[in-house]
């Protein structure tokens, strides 16, 4: 895995993601689609199309919600490999061939379409605009809203996963969210020094167990029921024991030990649409695979038992 410098792909194991320690995510393209009179970018059925990765926790947030609200007849999605090589993210599909719709073999050729001279990671998702050959965004929280209601005139489902009057709340828990679990599981993956390893991990056992007294009083982070919020905490969480545990070290919390928060693992699994999105398999060849700096050999592990999966048994002990 490497990354653009200047319009230029740049492999190495020294620009592994993570090799010099945890960075945060460029998400430089933030257009919208508009249901505004007169915008370049309206809901257009089959217009965009959107890039997901199977091993990604944020990619499988917004994949979460596209399914949530069916929208697979009006946004197309293509799938890029789990594992990340010395060209980047490669398009599922024929060994060697590029993605028909856009012409790319990696997802890094579309960000030179995009901006010949970008400096950054092709990261996912994307969401892309088949009609100028572009990126429209590649940022996690703006597809989320896109998808959240840009598409209603096409969708059967109304539901509102980050309603006007809660956005407040919704935003401050998805801070808190990333700055104590989403983070904090990278921050302990790829420290350089042992004081930095402590602290993220003192600070994400902390996190861990303030989420697990939450969901001791109530099913959901607000009240009324699923948001944004919840699928942020749900992918983080949903690759706790099977891959931050083992890979990143993150060594003192289980969610097989803490029955919250499998309950609450399994209740958003069990909404519509969200099972389709979750392969284990995937992302641990994701993460053991394409992480090398700190997994040389490449050895995916076995997956352990998940219990939270077999949701009906997980809600009936937990809930």
């Amino acid at each position: 895995m490497g990354q653009l410098v200047n319009g230029k792909w740049t492999g190495g194991t020294d620009l592994q993601i993570g090799a010099a320690g945890w960075e945060p995510r460029k998400e430089g393209f933030r257009e919208r689609v508009s249901n505004e009179p007169g915008t370049a970018t309206p809901p257009e059925p089959g217009r965009y199309l959107l890039v997901e990765c199977p091993g990604c926790p944020l990619a499988q947030r917004v994949s979460m919600l596209h399914r949530a609200k069916r929208l697979e007849h009006v946004v197309p999605t293509v799938s890029v490999r789990p594992e990340m090589g010395v060209n980047g993210r490669e398009f599922a599909g024929p060994e060697g061939q590029p993605e028909p719709r856009t012409g790319f073999r990696y997802l890094y050729e579309a960000y030179l379409a995009t901006d010949p001279a970008y400096t950054g990671r092709a990261s996912t998702p994307v969401l892309y605009d088949l009609h100028r050959g572009r990126i429209l965004s590649n940022n996690t929280r703006d597809i989320f809203a896109m998808f959240n209601r840009a598409f209603d005139a096409f969708s059967e489902v109304g539901q509102d996963f980050r309603p006007a009057a809660e956005s407040g709340a919704v935003a401050g828990m998805m801070d808190e969210i990333y700055a104590g679990v989403t983070s904090a599981v990278y921050k302990c993956g790829f420290a350089r020094a042992q004081a930095d390893y402590d602290a993220a991990l003192d600070g994400l056992g902390a996190a861990l167990d303030r989420w697990e007294a939450h969901f001791e009083r109530q099913p959901y982070l607000l009240a009324d029921g699923p948001s944004e919020a919840d699928f942020m905490l749900y992918t983080s969480l949903a690759r706790f024991d099977a891959i931050y545990v083992p890979l990143f070290r993150t060594t003192t919390r289980r969610i097989a030990d803490m029955p919250a928060l499998a309950g609450f693992l399994a209740r958003i699994h069990r909404l519509p649409g969200v099972a389709g999105t979750f392969d284990l398999d995937a992302c641990m060849q994701h993460y053991f695979r394409s992480h090398r700096h700190i997994n040389p050999t490449g050895i995916v592990p076995a997956p352990p038992a998940l219990g939270w999966l077999d949701t009906q048994q997980t809600e009936r002990q937990h809930a």
